[in-house]
């Protein structure tokens, strides 16, 4: 189980952190998020520790009440296994039980083989009417990898407290039009959101887009910066709004590989030679509140399709 080198300092934040748009995301917080496969509010169902060498150990049966982060469903039931650990080795002495049955908690969990906590601190949080939002809020900062220059075409948009899944498929296609990614956009929240999703153009300056890729190379030692992205085929027309309802979602068709205008060429995204990737999308958006706000998916390797 990987265990963060992150202080426990960040617990006591939580209770009182207001999550307010723009707000910065919290370090320990974002990074046990950062690293976690999967963030679910969940019913504890049964839990049982029994001794070991460590203290005890556990599979603990959850049952999802809400998803934060990954693909678990509400309702769909997981066991969870954890250790507990000694405080006094001579009194024998238990650290107190991370849950208790009945109740509902925030837990960070990595997938493996199963299923087993993010870490051995931070990993299970009691219910809070607001941690849910600075689980959004961690998860949704990208920090400096979106330039200022790029933040300022978009009105300073603040990194939102909502949860809009960004996912990349797995596989880019080789199409006659070029290298093409399909991207399903989710909007998990209960606010509808507006966006403006350009198509790819060949002459003059880039067209402006909500939408931006970080693409890196599966070797290269630090993530892109994130890049306007486009949808694939040229449309010189006014780009139309994209709405999106609470719980619905949009699919789109990205040109990965669009080497600019005439007028203001750009190094591809993707080349057709390099066959692997890490990827990740960010989009600007409207929800009818006072402030622009961005949204990211999380990081995904992606292969280009074999020729």
């Amino acid at each position: 189980m990987k265990t963060l080198t992150v202080t426990i300092g960040f617990l006591l934040v939580l209770a009182d952190a207001g999550a307010v748009q723009g707000q910065q995301s919290n370090p320990g917080l974002k990074a046990t998020a950062d690293s976690s496969t999967d963030i679910i509010v969940a019913e504890v169902l049964d839990t049982n520790p029994r001794k070991a060498i460590e203290g005890a150990r556990d599979t603990v049966q959850l049952k999802v009440v809400r998803t934060l982060k990954g693909r678990l469903e509400p309702g769909q039931q997981i066991g969870v296994y954890y250790h507990l650990l000694w405080v006094d080795t001579e009194k024998w002495i238990l650290e107190k039980p991370k849950f208790e049955k009945g109740k509902h908690y925030t837990v960070f969990l990595i997938k493996s083989n199963g299923y087993t906590l993010t870490d051995q601190w931070l990993a299970v949080l009691p219910k809070h009417p607001r941690l849910a939002m600075d689980v959004a809020l961690s998860l949704n900062e990208v920090g400096d990898l979106w330039s200022d220059y790029w933040r300022r075409q978009q009105k300073g948009a603040v990194v939102s407290g909502l949860r809009i899944d960004i996912v990349p498929e797995a596989t880019v296609a080789r199409t006659k039009d070029g290298l093409v990614l399909s991207v399903k956009i989710v909007n998990h929240s209960s606010e509808e959101i507006r966006t403006r999703l350009a198509h790819e153009w060949h002459g003059g300056e880039w067209p402006p887009t909500d939408l931006y890729a970080s693409v890196s190379h599966v070797q290269a030692k630090r993530p892109s910066s994130f890049e306007p992205v486009y949808l694939k085929g040229e449309k010189r027309e006014k780009t139309q709004e994209t709405r999106i309802a609470p719980g619905k979602s949009v699919t789109v068709e990205l040109r990965m590989d669009w080497p600019g205008t005439g007028g203001q060429a750009r190094a591809p995204l993707m080349a057709p030679s390099q066959s692997e990737y890490h990827v990740r999308l960010l989009m600007a958006f409207d929800s009818g509140r006072n402030a622009r706000e961005y949204a990211a998916g999380a990081l995904k390797y992606v292969r280009l399709a074999v020729e």
